[in-house]
């Protein structure tokens, strides 16, 4: 979003800046009346009530109009949310002595709004506010301001009365949102849906158990079912909770400008298609409207593991034959399609706005497909076969050659990490070439996990020093058990602290980092409380109904 304003001249901005204060003055003349004449009764006498007690200056209609969203700092680089004062405005009410008035409470409502036309001449010295929407248009610019209305007015009173104060600034609304007072929207849909897991979950238990009991008449023998099971109990427990309060719970975990907008974007997924994430296969069934969306890790896992059979059984009958020849086809074909696709589609490592047609053609072909994923997954399988080979073996590395390959590992490391710098600040003075950008989408995954990979072999093998020691610390297992909880349960929290937010937020270094530390540690906070409750109960309980050694659990 930065790079899109930094285009823009002082001149073109200073546009916004003052149409912005403009549209913040209500000025309505005295054709009031008729201009609002399709408002519902209520709501026009009260807004016409407010409107005349503004122009009069009265205390209480000053108080209301204070707080509006205004013109604020910062608007030449890109301030344009101006939420106004949630909590004051939802807080208001005003005993009115007319009884056709009545008591005006206060209801916050959010607009977001865009320019009315597109060619503009953003230099003319004639200044003209009005052109505020075709500059915002032309920069594909959504402003946003917080009015406080009675809350007589129905939805589609506020609609009449934002389009008729925005029009002036030959802007168009594309959202109205309003919030009164938060609730829990508990509908049919939502029981049929518990109603439904219940059952799934009964059954699962059932099969659980038969097959368990199966397990106990073949002691010893390879059972490829039980091994799939044990997988698909290891993440679904958890994530089939965090589902379900995520549906159930959230909304009333805060309230906000933008509060109702951001679960509008999270929460019609998971009622639409919270079975396709607790069966694994959402990275190909609904990738444009996944239910939590960074669950799609544990998706493209289970699906690798369904079919890593493909490779190991060859791996372990053929051994070194097949391996030399499966592991690299398998590992070129993924790393082709990551470079012949971002050739074609023009992906660069830095896609865009979140909303572009250019972001989802991203996140469907590339970033949430398992098959796009596969690279580092046939990394581990190769580092697990070959020191499956050497089990009881140690290799022998010149300490030169140990030395270069660490060289080699921290420099890919580092490589991946920085090289993804350069691509975000690609504009009109940077041009990124195509070859470079496509070989960086296709190889910086599978060489972070190439670098890991030989991290983890010599520290197995007695090549790892120092770095061996700290990774070996007893301290990080307990953080390892609960990593998955973690990493399940934190975007809960980041959403929540998004969709709560009163004011925009400066993003300067400093508070960056202490938005990260506060992340972190809330997250393990939640992720413990998770672990406890949830994960660790249904391991021990799987591993007792299993006949597994439980005393480490």
């Amino acid at each position: 979003m930065m790079r899109s304003w930094t285009r823009l001249s002082s001149e073109a901005m200073l546009k916004i800046f003052l149409a912005i204060f403009l549209l913040n003055i209500l000025n309505c003349d005295h054709k009031v009346e008729s201009a609002f004449e399709d408002l519902s009764s209520t709501c026009k006498n009260q807004f016409i009530f407010f409107n005349d007690a503004l122009l009069a200056r009265r205390d209480w209609a000053l108080k209301m109009f204070d707080t509006w969203g205004k013109f604020q700092h910062s608007v030449l680089d890109g301030n344009v949310n101006n939420f106004g004062d949630y909590d004051l405005c939802r807080s208001f009410v005003h005993e009115s002595p007319v009884t056709s008035i009545g008591t005006v409470n206060g209801e916050y409502c959010l607009v977001s709004y865009i320019g009315a036309e597109e060619d503009i001449e953003p230099f003319d010295i004639n200044f003209d506010w009005k052109e505020l929407g075709s500059l915002a248009r032309s920069q594909n610019l959504y402003l946003t301001t917080g009015i406080c209305l009675p809350k007589s007015c129905t939805k589609k009173d506020v609609d009449e009365i934002a389009n008729i104060v925005f029009s002036n600034a030959n802007l168009n609304v594309t959202s109205v949102s309003c919030e009164s007072k938060p609730y829990l929207r508990f509908s049919n849909r939502l029981l049929a849906v518990f109603i439904f897991i219940g059952l799934l979950i009964t059954v699962i238990a059932s099969t659980v158990y038969e097959l368990f009991m199966i397990h106990r008449d073949s002691e010893g023998k390879f059972n490829l079912i039980k091994i799939y099971l044990h997988r698909f109990l290891r993440y679904t427990p958890v994530l089939l909770f965090l589902v379900l309060f995520f549906m159930s719970f959230m909304q009333l975990l805060g309230s906000g400008p933008i509060f109702e907008r951001t679960l509008e974007d999270w929460l019609p997924n998971c009622y639409n298609y919270w079975w396709s994430t607790l069966l694994h296969i959402a990275t190909y069934t609904n990738i444009d409207n996944l239910c939590l969306n960074w669950t799609w890790y544990l998706s493209a896992d289970f699906q690798l593991f369904l079919v890593s059979p493909i490779l190991i059984y060859p791996a372990w009958r053929w051994k070194w034959k097949i391996f030399a020849v499966a592991f690299p086809i398998a590992m070129l074909s993924f790393l082709i399609y990551i470079f012949v696709v971002s050739i074609t589609y023009e992906f660069l490592v830095f896609v865009g706005p979140l909303q572009s047609q250019g972001q989802f053609d991203y996140d469907r072909l590339l970033y949430y497909p398992t098959h796009a994923r596969a690279g580092p997954w046939i990394i581990g399988m190769a580092l697990g076969f070959i020191m499956y080979q050497l089990k009881g073996i140690k290799p022998h590395i010149n300490k030169y050659l140990a030395t270069f390959l660490w060289v080699a590992s921290f420099s890919l490391l580092t490589v991946v990490v920085l090289g993804y710098f350069p691509f975000q600040q690609a504009d009109e003075y940077f041009t990124i070439n195509k070859i470079v950008n496509a070989s960086y989408n296709a190889f910086y995954r599978s060489g972070w996990a190439l670098s890991l990979a030989w991290i983890i072999f010599a520290c197995h093998n007695g090549y790892g020093g120092i770095i061996n020691w700290f990774l070996s610390l007893p301290q990080f297992q307990p953080l390892a058990r609960m990593s998955l909880s973690v990493y399940l349960s934190h975007r809960i929290f980041q959403i929540i602290s998004v969709a709560t937010i009163r004011q925009p937020i400066y993003l300067s270094p400093f508070n960056l980092l202490h938005v990260y530390f506060g992340d972190v540690i809330m997250s393990l906070i939640v992720g413990i409380a998770v672990y406890l409750c949830i994960e660790a109960p249904f391991a021990v309980l799987e591993a007792r109904l299993s006949g597994d050694d439980t005393k480490k659990n």
